[in-house]
């Protein structure tokens, strides 16, 4: 009888030692994934209106580094991605729209538990067909811009624009006004903000024709060099102009009775020994007032 009893308490100690084992295996539970990839991210034409094709991004498993490249115009600030990642995996933050214009992070979490971050960038296309669109836009501002501007924008080689240089496919100088048949002042132009999506736009020339003012988008243009404005009545510089690190020398002549104002922004620039300020033939009398801190 006690062996029987030995024997059946041996067998009891078996069982409860083979649940406790099979218990802590569970908590673990070694069939768990420990996949935590991304492993395709697109904004797609049913989420984003703004889009007219799918943007796939390209994912790079080295780094976690997503990228994409959308057209250009597109509004980056509120874009919607359908994002796949692997089977049992959570994402954060969840797939809501997003504010692009600046990287974002995902965190991927596989069902393990162990986490992998990624890092999308978002990049808009900017080529000579987008150069080609600002100058549109800027002609269709223009009440008459035949006469203005003198383009033909049904051409499509840009450097048959009157004015408009191109280099290595890109436009990097904008001349507007110049033609022997204009008189100063006789008619106006009018630059629209679409100028700052000119990304390597270096000069820029206004002559013998009025303008009222520039966009503060110029302070966009980081490759931007030379400001030639003469015969133009142009009243005051944009103060984001003080930013660009490439901005070497304004020139202003023969700008009527319009006394020009130039910003701290822009004379910090001068004193600094990066830009030359450059005035000549103003009709006002005192001191040319280039900068506002000598109004």
């Amino acid at each position: 009888m006690k062996k029987t009893l030995l024997q059946l308490s041996l067998v009891l100690i078996a069982i409860t030692s083979s649940l406790s084992i099979s218990s802590c295996t569970g908590d673990n539970d070694p069939a768990a994934s420990t996949k935590n990839n991304i492993t395709k991210f697109i904004f797609s034409v049913a989420d984003n209106a703004t889009l007219d094709q799918d943007v796939i991004g390209a994912i790079d498993i080295d780094s976690n580094a997503i990228t994409l490249n959308v057209p250009f115009g597109t509004d980056i600030t509120a874009l919607q991605p359908t994002i796949t990642i692997s089977e049992g995996a959570t994402i954060d933050p969840i797939t809501t729209s997003q504010d692009f214009s600046t990287p974002v992070s995902y965190t991927i979490t596989a069902e393990a538990g162990n986490t992998k971050t990624y890092t999308v960038t978002v990049t808009k296309e900017s080529n000579l067909d987008s150069d080609r669109e600002a100058l549109i836009a800027i002609y269709n501002a223009n009440p008459e811009p035949q006469e203005v501007l003198g383009w033909d924008i049904n051409d499509p080689n840009l450097e048959n624009w009157r004015g408009v240089q191109v280099t290595d496919g890109r436009v990097t100088g904008l001349f507007l006004g110049e033609s022997e048949n204009f008189n100063p002042f006789s008619l106006q132009v009018t630059l629209t903000s679409d100028i700052g999506d000119l990304t390597k736009l270096k000069k820029l020339g206004i002559l013998a024709i009025s303008i009222s003012g520039l966009p503060d988008e110029m302070g966009n243009l980081k490759d931007f060099e030379e400001l030639i404005a003469q015969g133009s009545n142009i009243q005051e510089i944009p103060s984001s102009m003080g930013q660009l690190k490439n901005f070497k020398r304004l020139s202003v002549r023969r700008n009527g009775l319009v006394a020009l104002v130039v910003p701290d922004e822009v004379c910090a620039l001068e004193k600094s020994g990066q830009l030359v300020i450059q005035t000549g033939g103003l009709s006002f009398d005192g001191p040319i007032p280039y900068c506002s801190s000598n109004r």
